[in-house]
């Protein structure tokens, strides 16, 4: 059997595809919408969204290096150095070298930074009280699906940078 072909000549299943990518497109420019504006945090000072991640990330191991933040957060050390020294020019985090070693250098949030770490944690803990409300019951099992099909996504999208 035949799929049929609408006037752009896509069967269903491409149709599906296509609307799922308009989807796709429409969720990740309202997140993006929300998470590229900068926030203060209860801080003072507008943080971005990678730097607030960043700080995220110090607050969740707090000593880290630049080169083990790197890696955890899947971005270049120059990246890291770049984003630490905005931060500590925002009074957000310091620097400290253990030590007799000058080279290495350890990230830790300062006051300020604990409270912008804090609010960021409050912003997304609103964001599952919307989503656990909305999903109710089948909460668990609409987060499993969500976490495999993103999961499968990323995995394509790898795939498809290598073939580039």
């Amino acid at each position: 059997m035949k799929a049929i072909s609408n006037k752009n000549g896509l069967n269903d299943e491409k149709m599906r595809f296509r609307r799922l990518l308009d989807i796709m497109h429409e969720a990740m420019s309202r997140l993006s919408m929300e998470h590229m504006a900068p926030h203060t945090f209860g801080t003072e000072v507008n943080l971005h969204r990678a730097e607030i991640h960043m700080v995220q990330a110090i607050g969740e191991k707090e000593g880290i290096n630049i080169t083990e933040l790197a890696n955890q957060m899947n971005i270049t050390k120059g990246a890291v150095s770049q984003t630490v020294s905005k931060l500590a020019k925002k009074k957000i985090i310091k620097k400290s070298s253990p030590g007799d070693n000058s080279k290495e250098v350890r990230l830790y949030l300062t006051e300020k930074g604990w409270t912008g770490f804090e609010n960021h944690n409050m912003m997304h803990m609103q964001m599952y009280d919307t989503v656990k409300k909305y999903f109710g019951a089948a909460f668990d099992k609409k987060i499993a699906e969500f976490l495999s099909v993103m999961e499968d996504l990323n995995s394509i999208l790898r795939i498809m940078e290598k073939e580039k």
